[in-house]
């Protein structure tokens, strides 16, 4: 994993297969949760969907997914759709 300490705002995944690009806003307790393996699943902050985290709270505004190429393999799930 790679982590962006200063801003606390990019943090990046590498498998062998994909790579998973994380940004937002004071990202370092997600960084911590998934280092400690206490971290099950992330997911980005939508506006329209949830209420507005506390100040200073972590917020995952994109989650990209690249192929070992570096090309993105397409959107996640669109989260205003039904399952």
């Amino acid at each position: 994993m790679r982590f962006g300490h200063d801003l606390e705002s990019i943090f990046t995944l590498i498998y062998t297969w994909m790579t998973v690009e994380v940004t937002g806003q004071h990202l370092a307790p997600v960084v911590h949760a998934i280092d400690s393996e206490d971290c099950k699943r992330i997911r980005e902050f939508h506006p329209k969907l949830y209420d507005p985290p506390e100040l200073g709270a972590a917020i995952i505004e994109q989650i990209r997914i690249l192929s070992e190429e570096g090309e993105e393999i397409g959107p996640l799930a669109n989260p205003h759709q039904p399952h």
